[in-house]
């Protein structure tokens, strides 16, 4: 429904299929079918295009530069719910984590 509103921003995609077949036969199970049917075509497309842009003759690892002190993020959602962690690291040791 959101893809299909013709005033998006310049980085949103545009797609009006499923927004003109909700306006045309109403909600339903259906069409919340046809939408996640036609959602994972689109996943399918940008995908083949990343793969394309992947060059095998380029390196493909590059190793991280390590550091004597900072801070780091990370979060993910997990089954349970949303799981992140912090650190502190302060003369190449882990000074605090959370």
């Amino acid at each position: 429904m959101i893809a299909g509103n013709p005033e998006r921003e310049a980085w949103q995609s545009y797609d009006p299929l499923i927004k003109d077949i909700h306006d045309k036969i109403g909600p339903s199970i259906l069409v919340r079918t046809l939408a996640r049917l036609h959602e994972a075509a689109r996943y399918y497309d940008m995908t083949r295009e990343w793969i394309d842009q992947i060059d095998l003759h380029d390196r493909f690892y590059i190793k991280p530069t390590e550091r004597e002190s900072g801070k780091g993020f990370g979060a993910t959602e997990a089954a349970r719910g949303a799981l992140a962690d912090w650190i502190v690291l302060e003369d190449n040791k882990i000074a605090t984590t959370r």
